[in-house]
Parts: structure tokens; sequence; C-alpha cells
């Protein structure tokens, strides 16, 4: 069924962003059967953003591979199921084995150094002066520049790009 399962994920990775497969399909684990997958994911939100947006795309990867329509594959998602952690039976002098009753409860309150702030200045924000300006970058930076100053030419701003490259740094107000 694994063997299955590489075929579908390669067929995914070829319809999807590598970002997206990496992040969203990569780590799950997948049960194949004749005409359905069964997708764990390791939480509800994951599973929920799978089942909203990826599902058509999993019925069309699988397709191929099970040899029936994308209409005919089921897709079923479910969450991992927290691991039960069990109480270790302790023996006492008397050879007599029992288990604990209650279990230790660590202090909820730890004590917290205080954040020092970056600056001195306890007003700042992002600001442009201190964001790194490269050739990838110049003229998302001139355009949000633009707009953040009045009588600019630029009124809306769209930015898109791949995920880790600093567009909420550049949106912040």
């Amino acid at each position: 069924m694994s063997d299955k399962w590489s075929k579908i994920s390669e067929n995914l990775q070829k319809k999807l962003d590598a970002g997206t497969f990496k992040v969203w399909i990569a780590p799950l684990n997948v049960k194949v059967e004749a005409a359905a997958l069964h997708v764990t994911a390791p939480n509800t939100y994951i599973r929920d953003w799978l089942e909203a947006r990826l599902t058509g795309a999993m019925r069309e990867a699988a397709s191929p591979v099970l040899g029936i329509p994308p209409e005919a594959v089921q897709v079923h998602f479910s969450v991992v199921a927290p691991l039960a952690v069990k109480i270790p039976a302790t023996v006492t002098r008397s050879g007599i084995q029992s288990t604990p009753s209650r279990q230790v409860e660590l202090p909820l309150r730890m004590p917290v150094q205080p954040l020092r702030p970056v600056r001195d200045d306890r007003a700042w924000r992002y600001s442009f002066e201190d964001f790194v300006v490269g050739s990838s970058n110049n003229v998302a930076v001139a355009a949000a520049q633009d707009v953040c100053h009045s009588g600019g030419c630029v009124q809306t701003l769209f930015v898109n790009s791949s995920s880790g490259l600093g567009k909420p740094i550049l949106l912040r107000p």
C-alpha cells in the first residue's frame, strides 16, 4: 500500500507548489485502500485545512494510481489519537505493587525574567530604515514606502511570494 501512496504523493508533488507539498502533504500518514485514502493528520487544524483545500487535488492524484475516476476516490480525514500515558506501578518495601493515586503536579508559576526591549525607543515598530533591501525585494519595498507616504502613486499594495520571505514584516503598520 505504501507503494501506491508514493505514486500518489509524486502526482501531488507535480500538482502542488513545493512549499505546500512540504508543509501539508509530506508529514502525513496515509493508508490506501481499493478506492479510498485514509489520511491521518497530526492535529485538527491540519485536518480541517487539508479537507477544505486539498481534497480535490488528492482525488485527482489518486485517480490514475487507483484506476478509477476522481469522483469515485473517497478521502477520509482523521486526527492522530493522543497517546495514552500509563502511570507505572511502584514497588514498596513490602514488595506489593501499587499504582500512584495522584500524579505529581508541577508548579504553575515559574520565575520569569522580564524581557528587555530590543531598542531603547519604546515606540519603535518595524520601519523601512531597519528592513534589509536587496535585489530580490527592492521593488516591493519601494511600493510599500509609496503606500505609506501620503500622496503616493500606489494606493493598493498586493504582496505575493513564497513563504518565509518577510511579507508580514513589510505589511505591519
